[in-house]
């Protein structure tokens, strides 16, 4: 598809207008079922330690190539517009170069870490149809939403038995109270 092309052009706004409407920080072409590389993310601001924020820049990045700059990966925990509610910790590269085109068809080049070097990895890889849950270190570490609250509110109390931590995590998705 001709990069600056009504209907690409379209496609890169709508898809902005969906992962906000569904309070995501970053979308792939494939998962509104277009078949093209390129995906939409929001961004945290510089000093927005969490990274959890997405009230930076919002980018769009067309043929994606990345680079890990370093050996050094990072686990943490993510999601996906394509499995709601569901969470699961995926480890990263911690240091990126994203070498792509923007919506205008300049070619970029970014270097990124933490929050933002996530993203991009993410969302890069749904032009291969791979989704986080694919690339769990460990199927325990992958818990609904509501199940990782509870988890919060379960260590905040002060238990420890593991036991009592997995049902907690994992309960609701396994249809336990």
């Amino acid at each position: 598809a001709e990069i600056r092309s009504p209907a690409f052009q379209q496609l890169i706004d709508d898809m902005f207008e969906t992962m906000a409407e569904y309070q995501g920080v970053g979308l792939a072409a494939p998962q509104v079922h277009k078949s093209v590389r390129v995906f939409v993310a929001g961004f945290p601001e510089p000093d927005d330690d969490e990274g959890d924020e997405p009230g930076g820049p919002q980018v769009a990045l067309i043929n994606p190539e990345i680079e890990m700059t370093s050996r050094d990966t990072v686990e943490d925990w993510e999601g996906c517009l394509s499995i709601p509610d569901i969470r699961g910790r995926v480890p990263r590269a911690r240091n990126i170069v994203v070498r792509a085109f923007d919506r205008n068809g300049k070619k970029i080049e970014m270097a990124a870490s933490g929050f933002t070097a996530r993203r991009i990895q993410d969302d890069a890889l749904h032009d291969r149809r791979v989704v986080f849950a694919a690339l769990l270190v460990r199927r325990a570490l992958l818990a609904s939403q509501r199940g990782t609250a509870r988890l919060r509110l379960f260590a905040a109390a002060g238990h420890h038995d593991p036991q009592q931590r997995d049902r907690a995590l994992v309960g609701d998705r396994l249809g336990v109270a």
